[in-house]
């Protein structure tokens, strides 16, 4: 949460008019509006914490935006985290990031499926529900 006990002066509401009128619409675009007032006031997100979720499922073209932001993000000082596989991390900007693998293991692939077989309701029975939990998880190899 942005500390506003101390907000701005009437150049915060001046900066929202100029976007605005910019944008020709009855409230101007967030991308910008965000853009500019986070470029002006910086200090209003030292607390903020954002963290984006499978980066690396998003829409290529969604892709290049979201970088976009999260750039605009770490320039504001919004600590920002991103999850995605190797192969995106090209695409994230260039900063002093650092990176943890997280790998998934046999058992916790297989208590997703056991909880997704309960969780749809499906009958079976447990000599065949734990022969295919017990399939589906044998070597996932950390995907």
């Amino acid at each position: 949460m942005a500390d506003i006990s101390n907000p701005p002066d009437a150049s915060l509401l001046e900066s929202f008019e100029k976007v605005r009128q910019q944008s020709r619409q009855l409230t101007p675009d967030f991308s910008t509006l965000f853009t500019t007032i986070c470029t002006k006031f910086p200090h209003l997100f030292g607390n903020v914490v954002v963290l984006l979720d499978a980066f690396d499922e998003c829409d290529p073209r969604d892709q290049v935006t979201i970088a976009a932001l999260i750039e605009t993000f770490i320039t504001c000082g919004i600590r920002t985290y991103v999850t995605t596989r190797p192969h995106n991390k090209s695409l994230l900007p260039k900063t002093e990031t650092q990176y943890l693998q997280i790998a998934a293991r046999d058992e916790d692939v297989q208590n997703y499926v056991r909880q997704e077989i309960k969780r749809r309701k499906i009958e079976l029975r447990s000599e065949t529900e734990e022969s295919i939990i017990r399939r589906i998880g044998e070597g996932v190899g950390g995907m």
